[in-house]
């Protein structure tokens, strides 16, 4: 399968006033078309900047980037992807269809209602199209962040950790969705600290550790040459050993 995504040394340092931060170490990924590939960690391994990186809102200060054949540092990537977090973004004081539209034209989409119509259906927003998108409900401003997420319909999506404060229906609505999205042929990289969310989604997962990746494989054979068949487990026993050492 050739590679949609291709990363090789990729390295990023934040400096600080009184600090600097080693946030990415030499990190190398390769990712098929059509692939749900899961970025595992804990809190400040670095999955957030290697998304940022690969989506083209941060810069690498070095290493080979190719998103859907293109480096992302000559900005020629957006038409290409699209970024769905599932922390807060700010919605501005315009009805759920007004800021679709908006977004639209910002993707130079000059006529962009069919696509909109099109996805607050997906969305399961359609009868809600008139209220005001910041007065929505946590689960159904997540609906309206995954239309956003599509309106350019990119070939790739950075999923950032999408679950995160969603109740049990809202995640599990979600996560169909994003299944229903791989049927469509679209790649998607997600981050996540669900590892049963992880387990049913993804079929590859690397796991990042203090902005090294340490291991990238399937779930399965990661039970299989572990002999466990706790997944969280896994995960754990990984990061810790890399304390260890």
């Amino acid at each position: 399968m050739a590679s949609l995504i291709s990363i090789k040394n990729v390295s990023k340092t934040f400096t600080g006033r009184n600090s600097t931060v080693k946030a990415l170490d030499s990190v190398s990924l390769e990712i098929g078309q059509g692939t749900i590939f899961g970025l595992l960690g804990p809190n400040g391994a670095g999955k957030t900047t290697l998304i940022s990186i690969m989506a083209g809102l941060i810069l690498p200060d070095s290493g080979e980037l190719s998103i859907d054949g293109n480096d992302p540092r000559a900005g020629n990537i957006q038409e290409s992807v699209n970024v769905l977090s599932g922390f807060s973004e700010p919605l501005h004081g315009m009805s759920v269809r007004e800021l679709l539209r908006y977004y639209g034209y910002l993707y130079g989409n000059p006529n962009p209602d069919r696509k909109v119509d099109e996805l607050l259906k997906l969305a399961g927003l359609a009868d809600r199209k008139d209220e005001m998108a910041s007065y929505l409900s946590s689960g159904l401003k997540q609906r309206f962040y995954i239309a956003k997420s599509l309106i350019n319909d990119p070939k790739i999506l950075f999923l950032d950790e999408p679950t995160v404060g969603l109740d049990v229906k809202s995640a599990l609505r979600l996560r169909r969705q994003i299944a229903a999205l791989k049927q469509q042929g679209r790649t998607m990289v997600l981050t996540t600290h669900n590892m049963r969310e992880a387990e049913e989604l993804c079929d590859l997962v690397a796991i990042i550790y203090k902005g090294r990746i340490i291991h990238t494989d399937t779930v399965a054979e990661m039970k299989k040459q572990t002999g466990k068949k706790d997944f969280e487990e896994i995960f754990l026993e990984m990061t810790n050993s890399e304390d260890e050492e």
